[in-house]
């Protein structure tokens, strides 16, 4: 038996010291509730093929403790005229049978008309995350709906608040029966 002699090992080896690193975690909490208005948007008066906002936004805030941005859908929750939610964008008019929601966020007490909703506010069975320009009306004066910082749905400090005005658009002029939706408003931490 032979001894190996490597000359190099013995000056290649070094010393650790132990180093301590220190890990900070926070628990991030995203909620949402609901200050005042309408938890029911009833248009009974409504007549076919028209356009109506109800008087009275949703107004939030955000109880978490960390910024969010809010996503949006509505879902049919009662139906007796066999409606169907148009989810289009293209500004189409409604169909018979149908009906389209659209939101927008803006500043409390903001003069919110059916000429203050756009394309890209229309309310869909599947969540969308507000942006600067999903659900924010870049047709409203700033004196009026607000800036997207300030007043969008989006990068919401914890306690900040916001309000959604609403759209509701009825059939063509032949709809019968009635419907009924709910709009989620879900809060998803800023990215």
């Amino acid at each position: 038996m032979g001894i190996l002699a490597l000359p190099w090992a013995a000056s290649s080896l070094q010393a650790a010291d132990n180093t301590t690193v220190d890990v900070v975690m926070s628990i991030q909490s995203v909620d949402v509730t609901l200050l005042n208005g309408a938890t029911t948007f009833t248009v009974a008066t409504a007549v076919a093929a028209k356009k109506i906002v109800p008087p009275e936004p949703a107004n939030l805030r955000n109880t978490g403790n960390f910024f969010q941005d809010y996503q949006v859908k509505a879902e049919k929750i009662a139906d007796t005229g066999g409606w169907t939610q148009n989810n289009l964008t293209d500004g189409s008019p409604v169909g018979v049978n149908e009906y389209r929601l659209r939101g927008i966020w803006a500043v409390f007490g903001a003069t919110i008309t059916v000429n203050s909703f756009e394309t890209d506010d229309v309310i869909t069975g599947t969540s969308q995350t507000s942006s600067a320009t999903r659900f924010f009306s870049a047709a409203g004066t700033q004196a009026n709906v607000g800036t997207t910082a300030a007043n969008g749905g989006f990068n919401i400090p914890a306690l900040g608040e916001r309000s959604l005005s609403l759209l509701f658009e009825s059939g063509a002029a032949t709809t019968t029966g009635s419907s009924a939706a709910r709009i989620t408003i879900t809060g998803i931490a800023t990215p």
